[in-house]
């Protein structure tokens, strides 16, 4: 008989902390941590937050349950809001990070603020990113859709495709130094595309 006192109670245990999860849909406050990196999870589908200083995952309480968990970065794309599998990260100057997504529905860029540690963007891309450039003074991105046989460019203020032109092909991206040319190779030309 005690034993359905039991299980009930065990259920209601286990349900509480699966909803404590790192995904909290509460704002976290920021790291504020001197030495930083992100590193993208894709399993858990998050930026998560490292103190380099320690060689550890920053750690936050939730102000909830009081338990210790995981300081990520929510990471969603652009059409539906959905979460969204971080496969690469760019530096954007000093002030973003420019997140590459993949997933079966929805491909595209999220914008990451490094200051306030939140997504302040994201753009849908019509094909999967095979390679992707920023420009040093944070403008702009480029992604390589060679799906589509297109090279697109991004604001990165505004996190949307300011221009596609037709690239056949395109599968690597240099950008020069001074910022003023983007190349891309393609593997059935011995040579380059000049786009900009």
């Amino acid at each position: 008989m005690r034993r359905f006192s039991v299980i009930p109670t065990v259920l209601l245990v286990c349900w509480a902390l699966t909803g404590c999860g790192g995904n909290s849909t509460t704002t976290q406050p920021v790291s504020h941590l001197q030495y930083r990196a992100f590193i993208a999870n894709s399993f858990q589908r998050v930026l998560q937050i490292v103190d380099e200083s320690k060689d550890q995952l920053y750690i936050i309480t939730n102000p909830t349950t009081f338990l210790a968990i995981p300081g990520n970065i929510a990471i969603t794309e652009a059409t539906a809001g959905l979460p969204a599998t971080p496969v690469a990260l760019l530096p954007a100057g000093t002030g973003f990070t420019v997140v590459v997504t993949h997933d079966t529905f929805a491909n595209g860029l999220s914008i990451v603020n490094n200051a306030t540690e939140l997504q302040t963007g994201a753009v849908a891309t019509p094909a999967q990113i095979y390679s992707t450039v920023v420009t040093s003074d944070a403008k702009t991105a480029y992604v390589a859709l060679p799906d589509t046989g297109q090279v697109s460019a991004i604001d990165i203020a505004t996190a949307k495709i300011t221009a596609s032109p037709a690239v056949g092909n395109a599968r690597r991206l240099v950008l020069a130094p001074d910022n003023s040319k983007v190349l891309a190779f393609t593997p059935s030309r011995a040579g380059f595309v000049l786009l900009k």
